[in-house]
């Protein structure tokens, strides 16, 4: 069925006509009004509820007013500086954080928490000015000037090397004991705690005052976070360290990284442990199941046995 412009509009302001009268007739209704709990911003405790906050673009005295404004309307957590790498950095390498820090000061004094945004995905002027080309040039050749949102080409390597880490951090005292791969990079996050516990800290002169890695709370179990892109091994320790914490590893969890194992079981009920050497290199590792035979080789296999296996060698434990 089709409808003409005006009858569209007509129909639609009947609908919106109707809604309403049926909210007022709803809101008349006897005992309705009384049942209903006022709002209660103290008592939402368990739920943040937030908005995205921009004193850059508001008067510098109005700050006290917009966080009065905020606590009454119930808000607990405020999104701020995402958009303002020029405010954060005026001018190439020099790093300006009074502005913010005010603000930061009167949120927290207030008992709003704050997400610190990164603020990259908007360049400065004067970088425009400098390197007009990490602007993005879209697919059907617009070119993107100064002034949008946005408008950085992620891949461009001058953009690059302001927006990541110039060189690789490590951990302080290495806590995942990760030895020489002991270290992050790309970027670094301003992590402030609040109720979570920091697991690892940047071993930096100013960095080093942020935790990299935290771990909180969450319903029945935890949550771990990580601030920074962790090299391949310390990724590995920090999720070996998840899965102990919830009882999901076991002695499989030593092996060698190019052993793949599987287990299970054949027609008699015998269990069966298959562990195959996925890569070009001899890996020697220790059997950890209870004592049994190599069908491959015809070997007797016990406990805590080391078993060698050639490049992309396999062997197949059946146990006793």
């Amino acid at each position: 069925m089709n409808f003409s412009q005006e009858t569209r509009g007509a129909f639609s302001r009947r609908v919106r006509a109707g809604v309403l009268l049926f909210g007022l007739l709803g809101a008349a209704l006897p005992g309705r009004t009384k049942s209903r709990q006022a709002f209660r911003a103290d008592r939402m405790d368990t739920v943040l509820y937030g908005v995205a906050y921009y004193p850059e673009y508001m008067p510098y005295d109005r700050l006290d007013q917009d966080v009065q404004l905020m606590q009454k309307a119930g808000i607990t957590v405020v999104r701020i500086g995402e958009s303002s790498w020029g405010l954060w950095e005026p001018e190439d390498g020099k790093f300006e954080y009074a502005w913010m820090d005010r603000v930061v000061d009167k949120l927290h004094a207030a008992g709003i928490r704050i997400i610190l945004g990164t603020p990259t995905y908007s360049i400065p002027a004067w970088m425009y000015k400098k390197h007009p080309e990490i602007v993005v040039t879209r697919l059907g050749g617009q070119y993107l000037y100064y002034g949008y949102r946005q408008n950085a080409d992620l891949s461009n390597p001058t953009y690059q090397e302001f927006s990541s880490l110039p060189r690789p951090l490590a951990l302080r005292d290495d806590p995942f004991h990760a030895g020489a791969d002991n270290t992050v990079s790309e970027w670094a996050e301003m992590l402030i705690p609040d109720t979570t516990k920091p697991l690892a800290y940047y071993d930096h002169p100013f960095f080093g005052k942020y935790p990299a890695i935290t771990r909180n709370l969450f319903g029945k179990g935890t949550l771990t976070y990580e601030g920074t892109v962790l090299s391949d091994k310390l990724q590995q320790s920090v999720l070996l360290d998840v899965l102990k914490l919830a009882g999901l590893t076991g002695p499989d969890q030593d092996l060698p990284a190019a052993i793949r194992v599987k287990h299970g079981s054949n027609r008699s009920g015998k269990t069966l442990h298959y562990y195959l050497n996925y890569s070009n290199d001899a890996q020697t590792f220790s059997y950890t199941y209870r004592s049994g035979m190599d069908l491959l080789s015809q070997a007797a296999v016990v406990q805590g046995q080391q078993i060698a296996l050639k490049p992309w060698d396999a062997a197949i434990v059946e146990e006793k």
